[in-house]
């Protein structure tokens, strides 16, 4: 499998102060380009029954692949109905604090527009609300060109507004939660279209961190009119409005008239319904009452091939894995969690789970940008994990608590697969069933001693390996609950990787810090890489999962 970084997309020569031009007409070029090869790649693979170079087999196969690539006359009207793994979000304010799920990334996507986006089957970002930008001084210096553009109340975006969000962005008191992505030391609005954005330091990501939903585009005269009330009632400029909401239930969208892609976006509205049990969810698009739903890995041949839907597999930076909790005894040891890892069956989960659709990880943040295929996953060896066992604070194994959340299939499943494995080796995991929300409130309060994560919940926001980097292994950077890793050859790699802009340093030392997390000292087990999979009923056109697990709609049509 290729690595993204080498595709081509282009980077910041380091050592050269020159600008780097990044615009609509290059990207699209670039788009066209890899549309073509990617039909006439998928086509033939399709015909062929074999998987393509550089994508995973699953993606390969039958219909589920070229069906993301039909092109037809898109239609206008009708409301998507998404039957929704998460509950409703409880506020919209981009830069406020969040319950750090996918559903609040994905309404920051379609309230909001940000200076770049993700490009579509890419870990690389493309323009957005900046329709080119410019690097210089070696990249601490950033300069963007605004295209023309209105929020949803038809106020005009400015560089004063976009000053404005990035300097609440980059304010630990506003955006405590993602505050780690922030580089920024000084922002200018040098007119109405041009904004200059001034670093503390290189920060190699930045291109990316600006796509980020916690870096949305507020209007600053709403904002500071409406104060708290913003979060209830936000204004921003992308393809859809929030509409309404019912706590617990759904949350709905309707089209941004104002929006700037002219003839965009092509449905009258979305509405995500929480619908937390998969069987339901499912049944919710099989039955008409849904387009669309993320599906369980238990239910995957059931709907391989149901009338009038189809099973979307697609690549996503999703990761599959068990958290033990490093601030409780005795899960700081080391050999504590290399044991957990070496007594953890991947391939068993994969075929009795995933149904052979994942891939193992060797990884702990997945397969980003400088992901490196060739490093070992670790193998399943009993022997070995009770040697780690042996060389722990406890050579006779413990008791413990695995909590899972209690309404996924899939994690009950797993949950039971762990449970058998480790206890051959002395470690007996008593199960306790939560609701995904109880499990992440128990999570960022370090209130539990092992969990394991749905398989959906985990993926990165960006592209480039730097964010779930520093989320791991600088601590002191990030405060996001969950983890408490502290290595300093962890943190040191990962300093070196996300402050140059140097290809090869980067390539290098995330190949280092990869080996190093997986094999040495690992923060948690990483299972597997899952890709996303989505029944959709054949009504609908144009519905693409970004590599981030989120979606932008703008494109998204029915049919009649």
């Amino acid at each position: 499998m290729s690595h993204e970084a080498d595709s081509g997309w282009g980077s910041i020569d380091a050592g050269k102060d020159r600008p780097v031009l990044r615009s609509d007409r290059e990207f699209d070029t670039i788009l066209a380009r890899d549309a073509l090869s990617r039909r006439a790649l998928l086509a033939r693979a399709a015909g062929l029954g074999v998987a393509t170079v550089g994508l995973p087999a699953f993606l390969a196969r039958g219909a589920a692949a070229k069906d993301l690539l039909v092109r037809a006359t898109p239609r206008r009207g009708g409301t998507l109905v998404f039957a929704w793994i998460y509950p409703p979000v409880p506020q919209m304010d981009p830069q406020l604090p969040t319950n750090a799920t996918v559903g609040d990334v994905d309404a920051f996507l379609l309230i909001y527009d940000q200076l770049t986006n993700i490009i579509p089957h890419t870990l690389k970002n493309g323009p957005g609300l900046a329709e080119s930008w410019e690097a210089t001084q070696g990249g601490r210096v950033y300069t963007f060109h605004l295209r023309d553009a209105e929020f949803s109340n038809g106020d005009k975006v400015t560089a004063k507004d976009v000053k404005f969000s990035f300097e609440r962005f980059a304010n630990p008191k506003i955006n405590s939660q993602y505050g780690f992505l922030s580089a920024i030391d000084r922002v200018q609005a040098l007119d109405n279209k041009t904004v200059r954005i001034t670093l503390k330091y290189i920060q190699a990501m930045f291109p990316d961190v600006v796509g980020h939903g916690a870096a949305s585009i507020v209007p600053q005269r709403v904002v500071e009119a409406r104060g708290k009330k913003f979060a209830q009632q936000p204004v921003g400029s992308g393809a859809f409005m929030f509409d309404s909401k019912r706590p617990g239930a759904s949350i709905t969208f309707k089209r941004n008239p104002n929006y700037w892609k002219t003839g965009k976006p092509y449905l009258d509205g979305l509405r995500f319904d929480y619908v937390p049990d998969g069987t339901a969810r499912v049944l919710r698009v099989t039955s008409g009452q849904a387009h669309a739903a993320y599906v369980p890995y238990a239910l995957i041949d059931q709907y391989r091939s149901h009338p009038g839907t189809r099973l979307q597999f697609e690549r996503t930076t999703n990761v599959i894995f068990v958290v033990p909790n490093i601030k409780q005894h005795p899960y700081g040891d080391r050999n504590v969690r290399l044991a957990l890892n070496y007594a953890t069956p991947r391939e068993a989960i994969n075929k009795a789970v995933f149904k052979g659709t994942a891939r193992l990880a060797n990884s702990v943040i997945g397969q980003l940008q400088y992901w490196d295929p060739s490093v070992p996953a670790i193998p399943y060896d009993l022997n070995k994990a009770k040697q780690y066992l042996k060389k722990s604070a406890v050579p006779s194994g413990f008791q413990t608590t695995l909590l899972i959340d209690g309404t996924d299939s899939d994690s009950k499943q797993i949950g039971t697969i762990l449970q058998n494995a480790w206890s051959q080796i002395g470690i007996h995991a008593k199960i306790e069933q939560s609701d995904l929300n109880t499990m992440l409130t128990r999570g960022y309060k370090f209130d539990y001693e092992i969990l394991f994560l749905p398989p959906d919940y985990s993926s990165s926001d960006v592209g480039a390996d730097d964010e779930l980097a520093e989320f791991f292994y600088d601590p002191l950077a990030v405060n996001f609950g969950l983890y408490a890793y502290k290595d300093p050859k962890a943190t040191a790699l990962t300093n070196k990787a996300t402050h140059t802009l140097n290809e090869n340093v980067r390539k290098r030392t995330f190949t280092e810090l990869q080996r190093y997390t997986t094999q040495v000292n690992p923060p948690i087990v990483p299972i597997a890489f899952g890709p996303g999979r989505t029944l959709v009923s054949s009504k609908v056109n144009g519905l693409v999962t970004l590599l981030n697990y989120s979606y932008r709609m703008e494109n998204v049509w029915l049919t009649a």
